[in-house]
């Protein structure tokens, strides 16, 4: 159900703001924890009633989603040593990072077929790393990204989105999301990519 399924969301939000929080701190950054936990549940719990509500206010998501790949972006680019960043930027940072992303997953959920929609984003993404991992194990050579995360291969890449789109046409069709076996190839081919985006993103952190 949706309520329990957004409680799960914040849940998740407010352990990677706490965990965001605590890597800011090992780069002398000083965020506000409770702050920051407090926020990423408020935007997860905002977002829980804005997906019961036709109102205009959901098309704030494509600003959440904005504002979360700018504080990724600052928090990716900023020195980590020398120098401190104010405690307030730090701590919306931190709460905008995971918790701006999940702030979709409610209205993602509320969707018709959202349930679908759901499994579909997730089994895609879990095919996506276990490709990744398998083909980069077996046959990967060259890195993809060495300074940022040296066990990744191009050829694991390459398999990690071969995987996301077998996944993607399977899922829609056990799922019966209504998609056909070209746009869901589609729609793997996106995830998977935009998933090892958000691997090597966090590994960079």
């Amino acid at each position: 159900g949706t309520f329990w399924f957004s409680a799960l969301v914040a849940v998740a939000a407010a352990v990677g703001a706490y965990e965001i929080s605590v890597m800011a701190r090992e780069w002398g950054g000083r965020p506000s924890t409770p702050v920051s936990v407090g926020l990423a549940v408020a935007l997860v719990v905002g977002a829980h009633f804005l997906a019961g509500s036709s109102s205009f206010l959901v098309r704030l998501a494509p600003l959440v989603a904005v504002s979360a790949a700018i504080a990724l972006l600052w928090m990716l680019w900023r020195p980590k040593t020398g120098g401190v960043m104010p405690a307030w930027t730090g701590t919306a940072a931190v709460a905008l990072f995971p918790a701006g992303l999940l702030f979709h997953a409610p209205l993602l959920r509320a969707l018709e077929q959202g349930g679908g929609w759901v499994f579909l984003l997730l089994a895609v993404t879990f095919a996506t790393d276990t490709s990744a991992f398998l083909v980069g194990r077996a046959v990967g050579k060259r890195q993809l990204a060495p300074a940022i995360s040296p066990s990744k291969t191009w050829e694991g890449a390459v398999g990690g989105v071969l995987g996301a789109v077998v996944a993607g046409i399977v899922a829609a069709e056990v799922l019966g999301l209504g998609m056909g076996a070209g746009e869901a190839a589609l729609m793997g081919a996106i995830v998977g990519t935009v998933a090892q985006m958000g691997d090597l993103a966090e590994s960079w952190l």
